[in-house]
């Protein structure tokens, strides 16, 4: 993409310009809201672990109760599917019928005022305090969605097992677990026969396992493995790239994150391809908007989308617990 003009500015003369030239507005709202979309790709985990989906306004249905967008999926006949509500707050409503509705939400930043006095003499670089700003809060909304979804559906398989099974979870050596969560005794870590115990819970469900979350200081855990467990090769990238730059492991992709307040350090998390888990749909990218009126300068950012789980048995989670903060 051709890059605006706003990103390559002086601070002083972004400010200027913001005050005298109504063409630069938009310009400067534009490269921000191009940043803002690039930088949740990068930081964010969600679309990582699941594609978005691109929808036109052609695609949306009428709804009978509501004029919020809309769009009809349908469902695998041998899946459970939910839909999640932003930030994992809200309804959540599973689905067994053919076909469902998914129901688009309007993500919307913090509002940035500034007036012109303070944006000239304090010595800020309000270019990147706005794109900094606005993309951290708008790609943890993402982030935040997309686990509540994961919590959701672990959290009541769990409990569902318990309660079939006089409330208590299944036990075998060094861990319990129902069907889609385990968790391993104090003293276990991230090691080759753990890992191998939750690559194969997916497998006993007839589910693919393709992609791994875990946060960076958990995926540190595999660099107490040895050469004969996972070969040389891997030991040496382990070694001279870092583990967060460990993009592959056992024909599974890692994701990894810092943002160790949605994923714990002691949890892992392994989803089926997209197209046995779930959908990340887009009405609208992250789009910024800027006015000026006379010396004031007022900034925000809003977005339109919408997850469902199509398959609620594509997600697994591992737990250690000492490694919990």
């Amino acid at each position: 993409m051709k890059p605006a003009v706003s990103t390559t500015v002086s601070s002083s003369q972004f400010v200027s310009r913001l005050f005298s030239d109504p063409e630069f507005v938009k310009e400067a709202a534009e490269g921000i809201s191009l940043f803002i979309q690039d930088k949740i790709r990068e930081k964010g985990f969600s679309r990582k672990i699941i594609d978005p989906t691109y929808i036109s306004p052609k695609d949306l249905v009428p709804t009978e109760h509501t004029d919020q967008p809309a769009i009809m999926v349908e469902r695998d006949v041998d899946a459970r599917a939910m839909t999640v509500p932003l930030r994992g707050r809200g309804e959540f409503r599973y689905h067994e019928t053919d076909r469902y509705t998914v129901y688009f939400q309007k993500i919307v930043s913090e509002k940035i005022r500034k007036s012109k006095m303070e944006m000239m003499t304090v010595k800020t670089d309000y270019k990147k305090l706005f794109r900094d700003r606005i993309s951290e809060a708008m790609y943890e909304v993402e982030d935040l969605t997309v686990m509540g979804g994961v919590h959701k559906v672990l959290n009541d398989e769990e409990a569902a097992y318990k309660a079939a099974n006089g409330g208590d979870l299944a036990s075998q050596g060094n861990k319990t677990f129902s069907s889609q969560t385990v968790y391993f005794n104090n003293g276990e870590t991230l090691d080759k026969s753990n890992l191998v115990f939750l690559f194969q819970m997916p497998t006993r469900n007839r589910i693919a396992n393709k992609n791994v979350l875990l946060t960076e200081t958990l995926i540190q855990e595999l660099m107490h493995m040895t050469m004969q467990e996972v070969g040389d090769s891997v030991v040496s990238k382990f070694w001279e790239d870092g583990v967060d730059n460990i993009s592959d492991f056992w024909n599974k992709k890692i994701v990894t994150t810092i943002k160790s307040h949605i994923i714990k350090n002691n949890e892992i998390y392994t989803f089926a391809p997209q197209d046995m888990y779930g959908h990340f749909f887009i009405l609208q990218d992250h789009t910024s908007y800027m006015e000026v009126d006379r010396d004031m300068m007022t900034m925000d950012s809003e977005a339109y989308i919408a997850h469902a789980i199509g398959n609620t048995k594509g997600v697994y989670r591992g737990v250690f617990t000492d490694l919990e903060e």
